[in-house]
């Protein structure tokens, strides 16, 4: 087994996790909702290290973004380590607004990894969204084009996710969220 020399702890912490004791075609997917938010966010790191998905992190600012910790692979480490998620302060008016995510999300997101891989996180919970976003309640990810959206749609229903009208074409993205808006 390779760990990652960075990730070895998290990655030998999630293993059991991205293994399965019985055939794929008999995993208990219910059984993902014994996994805690963290747990969920280290196999999700755990997925990335491996190579099975990417997070590319978009921010229209990029450096503010890195310093409040509101990129999507910031988000993740500190969901891991027990911690709430940080969102833009370009996006609140200067304030510091920490969330706790919807774990359905964080669900869809390892069950998508594991089961098929292939998909790049663009935005997470950050980023300046209309008032009312989805993405600043935790409900929320924006997937990069280049998705198997029938594949994803699948997993998405068995956790009670769904993905709206903003498609590749209009959007340049993919959004689901629990609640489907």
């Amino acid at each position: 087994m390779r760990l990652h020399h960075k990730t070895g702890i998290i990655c030998a912490l999630v293993v059991g996790l991205l293994t399965p004791a019985v055939p794929s075609a008999a995993i208990d997917r219910p059984a993902f909702n014994r996994y805690s938010a963290a747990q969920l966010a280290q196999q999700i790191l755990a997925l990335r290290a491996a190579g099975r998905i990417r997070i590319y992190d978009y921010s229209a600012h990029k450096a503010a973004d890195r310093r409040d910790r509101s990129l999507a692979s910031q988000q993740l480490a500190d969901i891991a380590a027990g911690k709430r998620a940080n969102l833009s302060r370009r996006c609140h008016r200067g304030r510091l607004v920490k969330i706790r995510p919807d774990i359905r999300i964080l669900r869809f997101l390892a069950d998508l990894g594991m089961s098929y891989g292939g998909y790049t996180i663009n935005v997470l919970f950050g980023q300046c969204h209309s008032r009312r976003s989805l993405h600043y309640a935790g409900r929320a990810v924006d997937l990069r084009c280049g998705l198997r959206i029938t594949r994803a749609d699948t997993k998405a229903i068995t956790w009670g996710v769904k993905r709206n009208l903003e498609t590749c074409r209009r959007n340049a993205h993919w959004h689901y969220s629990v609640g489907g808006r």
